[in-house]
């Protein structure tokens, strides 16, 4: 039930929107109409004339054609196939002789003209022949004219110029009171000129938008719209000057170009916001989009007006076609977005239609404006519209898929955490066991050879007491330096100098060998292992043992400080005595092995170990480089 019940609130929240969007089209639409009619309405005034009686004198390229009484409107190229000429008007009406001061009110004229009264101009816009950068067929015309020109019986001499292809002619001129004149005049105005202006600034910001999406997304159908509005908007805002940036024919190519070209581009966009720019209707859109530039100028250039109603016929099938795909697929979606943009194609396709029927087809409606112009802003807000809802919709996505990767990462992160912790856990299991194992194999190499080889000299009858002894002294601080070798200094060198001084000192003194110490601050290893500080244990160890055993000195020194060499941060430990020293190059084979055994532990830490002895002592440095200690530490 509670599904239910929000499928219909979902349904109704929708169809509110399309109706929202919906009486919005429709309140451009009838801004429009409202313009349409009150220009139309010339003849609902009081005492407001219609002049649409006129005797008509052509003259085109120097030929001067016979005279014939017309009806206004005069559609100059739909007489005249699009040919340069002049062409001379003659309207008379009478006049009561009322106190009112009377105005003309003639809704399209040109493209240049001079208007005379009686014998006498009253207006004159542009040159005769016309300056091919001049069109004053662009906006309606409101001409007071003095009360002493007016007569019972009036002649109302009209001369305009005409350039084939600007809409040159003249339509039914309106005599009246000002105020009256006034009022048909502005509702005009604000129709063509004013409106105009608005469509204008409208299409020029949605095109903008639509554009600068296109630069950020790189998605044609913003392209698409956005070149389309802003043809539309060159299109419209020609009517908005008299002077053209370009002499005709050139500017006409334009003009006609960026007309034709427009709805393509919408039908393109169209297609493919309901997903049918494929196959068959692709390539009919992309004929609708190469064939109107070089239509428009074969039409200007060439001199085919009628191709342009040809063309016009073949537009309006394509984008029937078009329109009805769109539709079908509107109906048959369940998107509030396809449903949208079916109803702005409805409407824009009213207009369109009526358009092609009303003013290009039937001769009266000269000086009348389009209808689609209008349609096309409501079409273009909707489309702007969708785009905006496209890209909330999109942005939304992204949201959710951000959100999804970041709960995915977090997930990941902590199965990455849990499975490194587990790493670190068997490492340092294995860690343990194999500083269990060293301990077992020192304690089995060093203190354990030095038990039996007491044991032996014990078991022996001959060896003296002095020397079981020294044995084992040798095996408990061997055990003693083990121990200490358990404790993790931090790295800290000079702690561990300062526990060997502490556990020897006592075994110096008493083989009569004075320390001198001098041991400077030293910086810490925070990589420094505890398997580290037993290498260094056993190397100095190995030094003051021999010294003691061999070297019969009275005088040791041993020093510590840290330095800077060519080789980076070292520490630089040296020992040195005053006994009888050895040759280094010919070993004893007890000797022998202890200093490949230093070596070896101080290859193992990184270090490196230089022996100088004579007869006069002997003299072993260590230099232990602090960068190489720390890339040891983490290779192990």
């Amino acid at each position: 039930m509670q599904t239910l019940l929000s499928h219909r609130e979902s349904t109704s929240r929708n169809i509110k929107k399309v109706l929202d969007v919906l009486n919005r089209q429709i309140r451009v639409i009838l801004f429009g109409l409202a313009c349409l009619l009150a220009s139309a309405s010339t003849s609902a005034l009081g005492a407001v004339l219609t002049l649409d009686q006129a005797m008509l004198k052509v003259d085109r390229k120097g030929i001067n054609l016979s005279s014939s009484n017309i009806v206004l409107p005069y559609n100059w190229d739909r007489h005249q196939s699009a040919g340069d000429g002049y062409a001379h008007f003659v309207l008379r009406f009478p006049f009561s002789g009322a106190d009112v001061p009377q105005a003309l009110y003639i809704p399209r004229i040109g493209t240049s003209f001079v208007i005379t009264l009686n014998g006498q101009e009253i207006a004159r816009q542009g040159s005769l022949p016309p300056d091919l950068y001049e069109d004053y067929t662009k906006e309606p015309y409101f001409f007071p004219i003095p009360a002493d020109l007016l007569m019972p019986q009036n002649t109302l001499d009209i001369e305009i110029g005409a350039v084939g292809g600007r809409h040159a002619g003249l339509a039914r001129v309106s005599f009246g009171p000002v105020e009256e004149i006034r009022l048909i005049y502005r509702s005009a105005y604000r129709g063509r000129v004013t409106g105009s202006l608005i469509i204008v600034i409208v299409s020029i910001a949605l095109g903008a938008l639509a554009l600068l999406l296109w630069l950020r997304q790189r998605d044609a159908s913003y392209l698409l719209y956005g070149a389309s509005e802003w043809l539309w908007a060159l299109q419209v805002g020609d009517t908005l000057f008299a002077r053209s940036p370009l002499p005709w024919p050139w500017w006409g190519a334009v003009i006609y170009s960026a007309y034709a070209l427009a709805p393509g581009l919408i039908c393109k966009f169209s297609l493919i916001m309901t997903d049918n720019h494929h196959g068959r209707l692709k390539r009919l859109s992309d004929l609708h989009v190469l064939l109107p530039v070089p239509v428009a100028l074969l039409m200007v250039f060439g001199g085919l007006p009628w191709l342009w109603s040809i063309w016009n016929g073949v537009t309006l099938t394509a984008c029937l076609i078009f329109a009805c795909v769109v539709i079908f697929h509107g109906m048959r979606s369940k998107a509030l977005e396809q449903k949208v943009l079916a109803i702005a194609v409805v409407l824009i396709i009213i207009a369109i239609l009526r358009d092609f029927f009303v003013i290009t087809l039937v001769p009266s409606t000269y000086g009348n404006f389009t209808w689609a112009r209008y349609a096309w802003i409501g079409f273009g807000i909707t489309l702007a519209w969708l785009i905006a809802e496209r890209t909330r919709k999109a942005t939304r996505q992204l949201a959710h898929m951000n959100q999804t990767l970041s709960m995915r990462l977090a997930e990941r992160e902590e199965q990455l955490n849990a499975a490194f912790a587990q790493q670190d856990e068997r490492k340092r299991r294995e860690a343990i066991m194999e500083e269990r194992q060293r301990l077992m194999r020192d304690m089995h190499d060093g203190l354990g050879s030095q038990l039996v080889g007491a044991l032996q000299l014990a078991e022996n009858p001959s060896a003296s007491r002095t020397v079981v002894a020294g044995q084992l002294r040798d095996a408990l601080d061997h055990l003693k330096l083990t121990v200490d070798a358990m404790q993790d200094t931090g790295g800290d060198i000079a702690s561990l100098l300062g526990a060997l001084r502490y556990r020897l000192g006592p075994r110096l003194e008493a083989a009569g060998v004075t320390l001198n110490w001098e041991v400077a601050h030293l910086p810490s290893i925070p990589s420094w292992t505890i398997q580290q500080s037993r290498h260094l244990q056993m190397i100095l160890f190995e030094i003051f043992a021999n010294l003691i055993a061999h070297a019969g000195a009275t005088q040791a020194y041993l020093s510590a400080h840290h330095e800077e060499d060519v080789n980076g941060s070292v520490i630089r430990i040296t020992l040195r005595d005053n006994g009888r020293g050895f040759e280094p190059g010919t070993p004893t084979e007890s000797r022998g092995q202890g200093l490949a055994n230093m070596h070896f532990r101080a290859a193992d830490i990184g270090a490196a170990i230089q022996l100088q002895s004579s007869s006069r002592g002997t003299h072993i440095t260590l230099v232990l480089p602090v960068d190489a200690v720390q890339s040891v530490a983490d290779t192990e």
